[in-house]
């Protein structure tokens, strides 16, 4: 999901009512938050990084989903203990 696609869940979300934009800002997130080192950055296109635009992409990806493990683990623990 790139900032044009979260834009319009958000502009969605207004549109049925502020419970729905709160659930939306605490539910939606760019894949890259979940990276250490590309915060708030959408992932690239690979086919405009050349030959090793694909490699590149799949190394943000891997880190970004080690990262959602992790806050989906997280979460986890945090519901068992309430």
């Amino acid at each position: 999901m790139d900032s044009s696609n979260y834009k319009e869940i958000m502009k969605a979300a207004q549109y049925w009512g502020p419970e729905y934009l709160d659930l939306a800002k605490q539910k939606t997130s760019l894949m890259l938050d979940y990276s250490s080192n590309s915060k708030g950055k959408p992932v690239p296109d690979p086919y405009y990084g050349g030959p090793d635009g694909f490699e590149k992409v799949l190394d943000l990806l891997d880190e970004a989903c080690d990262g959602l493990l992790d806050d989906m683990e997280a979460a986890g623990r945090k519901s068992a203990e309430e």
